[in-house]
């Protein structure tokens, strides 16, 4: 482990360890694990919650902006979507202004599963975050809101190039 770590540094990349996508990564996993039992309990991935959560923050909104604010793209918002629907938490609606538009909104039933499941991360942020104090925390924001923006702002210029393996 050691030897690979040094080869890394050798090579000019980062450990693992070093990588922020890796740690983001990390971090974000476990407090799905944490919060999977709350999921579960109403038959919800942290897909269809991510979903369920953006509806609540945005509603009425579209697909499409769905799709955009969660960063998924649009088939498997459609499937979350269609799945939310069955289980009555989700209402699509045609927008009278745009007879082609649907708006989504969360159902009475939808509304009671997200203030449940919310209330439930809330706590758990809160009892991770005491780690940081509220400068920290705020320095945390500011700083994941840089990155947002300069990884959009990179997507956008389509800088970014992804090449197969050395030959």
């Amino acid at each position: 482990m050691q030897e690979n770590a040094q080869s890394s540094r050798r090579d000019g990349l980062l450990p693992l360890e070093q990588r922020f996508t890796y740690r983001f990564a990390l971090v974000a996993s476990r407090m799905g694990t944490a919060l999977a039992p709350s999921h579960e309990r109403y038959g919800l991935s942290v897909g269809t919650w991510r979903v369920l959560a953006v509806i609540a923050r945005y509603e009425p909104l579209s697909a499409k902006e769905l799709a955009q604010r969660t960063s998924t793209d649009p088939f498997r918002v459609t499937r979350a979507l269609t799945m939310l629907a069955e289980k009555g938490l989700v209402s699509r609606q045609a927008d009278p202004k745009d007879r082609r538009r649907v708006s989504l909104r969360l159902t009475r039933a939808g509304r009671g599963v997200h203030d449940e499941i919310a209330a439930t991360l809330s706590e758990m942020e809160r009892s991770v975050l005491v780690a940081l104090s509220a400068r920290e925390q705020a320095m945390l924001h500011r700083l994941l809101d840089k990155l947002d923006v300069r990884i959009a702002a990179c997507l956008q210029e389509q800088s970014w190039s992804v090449q197969g393996p050395p030959r």
